[in-house]
């Protein structure tokens, strides 16, 4: 496989797509291999996450690809991890994961706790894509309730998720958002720019 076909099928980001990542794990150049693994990162498809659990046990002496295949398998189904897998490490890291995004989430999405705080947590969504966490954000972006900076700082937050197996639902959100004609001029704009960013890729 050419790492050109590899980017090509990225940019497409359909079922060919990901048959095509769980082949790459198994590629004997490095480089593929270590793309394969942020690839699946991006995507957080349960589908992917036994061959990046295979590509994480076989790349132990291969530093690169290891550290790869770690930081994509943080993002994924933390519960399809660990059903894929009987390697103590990888789900030691799976259930801390688990952990630190319910202790998170409880300040996240709790109306209440500190806005300071709450606007962090989503912004670290940017670099973060833990795709688990996209049903909440996007039910936060909805609530008119709300703080509007934040529901604001979520739908910007969504547009980072350009491959995540849940981009139709935040382009669904955008589309809701600006079919909403009560909502404020700052949210709509947001939504546009996301749904923007997201048909671009």
């Amino acid at each position: 496989m050419s790492l050109e076909a590899l980017f090509l099928l990225n940019k497409c980001n359909n079922a060919d797509y990901f048959e095509v990542l769980k082949a790459a794990v198994n590629d004997p150049y490095e480089l593929i291999r270590r793309q394969a693994a942020r690839m699946i990162g991006d995507s957080g498809s349960d589908e992917l996450v036994p061959a990046l659990v295979q590509l994480a046990l076989s790349s132990r002496n291969n530093l690169r690809v290891a550290v790869a295949a770690k930081s994509s398998l943080s993002f994924m189904n933390t519960k399809a991890v660990i059903a894929a897998t009987n390697n103590n490490k990888i789900i030691s890291d799976a259930n801390y994961t688990a952990k630190k995004l319910e202790e998170d989430s409880k300040v996240t999405f709790d109306p209440q706790a500190e806005l300071k705080q709450r606007y962090f947590n989503i912004t670290t969504l940017r670099n973060y894509n833990y795709h688990s966490l996209v049903p909440k954000v996007i039910a936060l972006a909805e609530d008119k309730k709300d703080n509007e900076k934040l529901r604001v700082a979520a739908i910007e937050a969504l547009s980072w998720f350009t491959h995540s197996y849940q981009r139709v639902q935040i382009l669904q959100l955008c589309d809701k958002i600006l079919q909403d004609k009560e909502d404020s001029n700052a949210v709509h704009e947001q939504a546009e720019r996301t749904r923007a960013i997201l048909q671009n890729f």
